[in-house]
């Protein structure tokens, strides 16, 4: 089978740019592929679905997943040759800050949807997903164990299936980070470029979208992975980046990302078993979400004291505006009375992070620590 991956950009102006002419260019390239499957990412408007849906009915894709609203619905679409047997989707538990609105990753519903394929001999898993992006370098990604998190749980729900597993996405990771360690050591699964010697960076600094934002360097964030399942070996034969030309007469680039298109071949072989977790990647992963639940527990504290400062502030100049001996300093008692409602405003602030955001974020670190320690108890349930 044939498999293509791409992240769209296909977010909403200003967000993004030429989205409708760009979703009909990545469109009319699907016939030419000869896919059987397309894994997008940032699939983020209504406009967008549609233009890709259509496109893929046009080349033989009749089947379509996808979660929820357009914004908020993960940005995930998948788009099959065959019908898939089932399908479901997992948000991820930690998924960033909701307070850094411009980054989009907590509000975008981001996770990852598992489809079964099931043929007349064999049948196998595909995984869509959109992991954390990355937005400063590696010294002051504070970002970074929600990352790890999300590979974590994706992890844990690989680990239980028995059925050869292909995963396709955007990974935000690069090969060699921490977060690249864990899912390789958790899942047993295999990084097509590294089998095949096909590292080729997915974000280029030749894309014109990228030149824009002043890009000074390449990173290969999006992959192709397969594993092994009970009784079936999935392998890929031969990998490709695609997407990253111009469009004939068209925008300037058909995404900010390039994409990947794979063959893949899936044998029975009755002495193929999933892959067991790694003892090392279990206790990396350990350590990376305990990092992370200290920070969020010292983000916490950080807003309390903020929040306590500022109303602390609002109140002494709120009182000081009806002071008797300030009544004659009409000036002063504006000046205060400013700074009390300046003040207010951000404590307010302050104080819902403290008592809603960050606890969530703890607690969601919880979660998927007790997600960790089910994967790595001896007596965890078996895979189905």
């Amino acid at each position: 089978m044939r498999l293509a991956t791409l992240n769209v950009w296909g977010l909403p102006w200003p967000a993004s740019r030429e989205g409708s002419e760009r979703m009909l260019a990545i469109g009319a390239r699907l016939s030419a592929l000869e896919l059987d499957i397309v894994a997008f990412q940032e699939v983020w408007t209504e406009s967008a679905r549609r233009s890709l849906r259509e496109a893929g009915r046009r080349a033989g894709l009749a089947h379509a997943w996808q979660h929820g609203a357009a914004l908020g619905g993960s940005g995930l679409l998948v788009l099959s040759r065959a019908r898939f047997e089932s399908a479901r989707f997992e948000a991820f538990v930690v998924r960033g800050f909701p307070h850094r609105i411009w980054h989009g990753d907590y509000h975008g519903g981001k996770g990852f949807c598992l489809l079964r394929f099931v043929g007349p001999d064999a049948a196998f898993t595909l995984i869509d997903t959109h992991l954390h992006a990355q937005y400063v370098d590696d010294e002051y990604d504070d970002e970074h164990p929600h990352r790890v998190a999300q590979i974590v749980q994706l992890a844990a729900t690989i680990t239980k299936l028995g059925d050869p597993v292909l995963a396709a996405g955007d990974f935000n990771m690069r090969e060699g980070r921490p977060e690249y360690g864990v899912f390789m050591g958790l899942t047993g699964m295999r990084d097509a470029a590294v089998e095949l010697d096909r590292r080729e960076p997915t974000t280029l600094r030749s894309n014109p979208y990228r030149i824009q934002r002043d890009a000074t360097r390449e990173d290969r964030i999006d992959y192709v992975f397969t594993r092994d399942g009970d009784g079936h070996r999935l392998r890929v034969r031969s990998l490709a980046r695609i997407f990253d030309e111009p469009p004939l007469g068209g925008p300037a680039a058909y995404s900010d990302h390039a994409g990947l298109i794979a063959e893949l071949e899936l044998t029975p072989d009755a002495a193929s078993r999933a892959p067991e977790p790694e003892v090392a990647a279990e206790e990396l992963a350990a350590r990376e979400l305990a990092a992370g639940r200290a920070a969020a527990e010292t983000r916490r504290g950080e807003q309390r004291l903020a929040a306590a400062g500022a109303l602390a502030g609002a109140a002494l100049a709120s009182a000081g505006t009806r002071q008797p001996w300030l009544s004659r300093r009409r000036v002063l008692r504006a000046g205060l009375g400013a700074g009390a409602l300046l003040a207010l405003p951000f404590g307010l602030t302050n104080a819902a992070l403290a008592e809603l955001a960050f606890p969530d974020e703890v607690h969601a670190f919880d979660v998927v620590a007790a997600q960790l320690a089910e994967l790595r108890s001896p007596g965890a349930p078996g895979r189905r």
